[in-house]
């Protein structure tokens, strides 16, 4: 039960990050911390458990969780993840 929580943190913190890094704040930078937290703990929890299925060889529902912009841009049921509202996304729903 461990590993499902702590998968489930790091799924929640990738949806912040694309969240913030995408809100209207574009002329602030986004907090290096923030990206580095993302690089070290989230994407290779998202590249072992999300990408085979929704990466770029293949799209499972329309959707590509390998890129912001697809992130936002979802797939048959929409936006992966809204932007300012991570905890109604369909990402937090899958986890």
């Amino acid at each position: 039960m461990k590993a499902k929580s702590l998968m489930s943190r790091l799924i929640v913190a990738a949806a912040l990050v694309f969240c913030l890094a995408g809100s209207g704040l574009a002329s602030e930078k986004f907090p290096a911390e923030a990206l580095e937290f993302f690089e070290k703990e989230v994407r290779p929890v998202l590249a072992a458990h999300c990408y085979d299925c929704h990466g770029p060889q293949m799209q499972q529902g329309g959707l590509r969780l390998d890129s912001r912009e697809a992130v936002l841009k979802g797939g048959s049921r929409g936006a992966a993840v809204g932007e300012g509202e991570p905890g109604s996304s369909w990402v937090i729903r899958a986890v």
